[in-house]
């Protein structure tokens, strides 16, 4: 399989959706969206929010191992296609 999932060791809770169409799209795949789905993601409410100190350090070791992973995609036109579905600053 060309694409390898949900990344459960970098990116414990945060980011496996964009890392997930990422991925598809480095693998020449389109990820599509629909302004017409209405979709609720409650997010935080089964696990809590990240105000510990443990987890803003998890979170921010996800957003770097993201940023790391992907630099070079995101510096490329690839990204472009997806601006309007997500947006992480610095990225």
């Amino acid at each position: 399989m060309e694409i390898s999932g949900f990344d459960e060791i970098n990116l414990v809770v945060a980011f496996n959706d964009v890392n997930l169409c990422l991925e598809a799209i480095a693998h020449g795949y389109r990820v599509i969206r629909t302004p017409n789905a209405k979709l609720l993601h409650l997010e935080s409410v089964s696990r809590g929010l990240d105000t510990t100190a443990e987890n803003m350090e998890r979170f921010e070791s996800e957003v770097s191992h993201l940023r790391k992973k992907w630099a070079t995609c995101c510096k490329q036109a690839i990204l472009s296609t997806i601006q309007t579905c997500f947006s992480i600053s610095g990225l």
